[in-house]
């Protein structure tokens, strides 16, 4: 978009769906700054994939061979966001419950960015939380880039599906049945 986010749809099928496969290379100027995990759906699966920051896109383990949907991928193209680091100082955002950044550089520290239209993006891991109780805070984050109401956001969750809440106060939660390990 002339906003500078990238948005992919389609269907891509019956090719090698083997963990490590790329299935496609998106061009110059359609790539994040850092790798990114999208959830998809992979026949009627709950999968997920990883797009490099060199553009490649690339199955992730447990896949079957049928079609995997880029329906819904939507990022902000590398050198669009300013992004700010969770807990950064002054940022008025914090971790919570004991939720940190996920250590691993590839994919970049976890971060935040609100777009022109008022939209807030994310990117990175976090990990070590409590998953006990429903709607514990992950993340905390100020008053401007909260939702405006709760909602259920689709995530990747250890390579399986998760999903994490939004609210009006606070900022992210961990859901009750979202899948183990670190979360995006």
């Amino acid at each position: 978009l002339s906003s500078g986010i990238v948005l992919l749809s389609g269907l891509v099928g019956m090719g090698t769906v083997t963990a490590g496969t790329v299935i496609t290379t998106l061009p110059p100027g359609f790539r994040p700054d850092t790798d990114m995990l999208f959830p998809t759906l992979n026949g009627n699966n709950y999968r997920s994939l990883t797009i490099q920051a060199n553009g490649d896109v690339v199955v992730r383990g447990g896949w079957v061979q049928t079609y995997i949907t880029l329906d819904g991928i939507a990022f902000p193209a590398a050198g669009v966001a300013t992004w700010t680091e969770i807990g950064a100082a002054g940022s008025g955002s914090s971790y919570a419950n004991g939720w940190a950044n996920y250590t691993n550089p590839v994919w970049g520290a976890a971060a935040y960015w609100k777009d022109p239209y008022g939209l807030v993006w994310f990117r990175g891991l976090i990990d070590g939380g409590s998953r006990t109780t429903d709607d514990t805070t992950m993340v905390n984050l100020p008053a401007t880039h909260r939702a405006n109401m709760q909602q259920h956001n689709n995530v990747v969750a250890s390579d399986a599906f998760g999903f994490i809440g939004t609210r009006t106060t606070g900022g992210l939660d961990w859901k009750s049945g979202s899948g183990g390990g670190w979360q995006i």
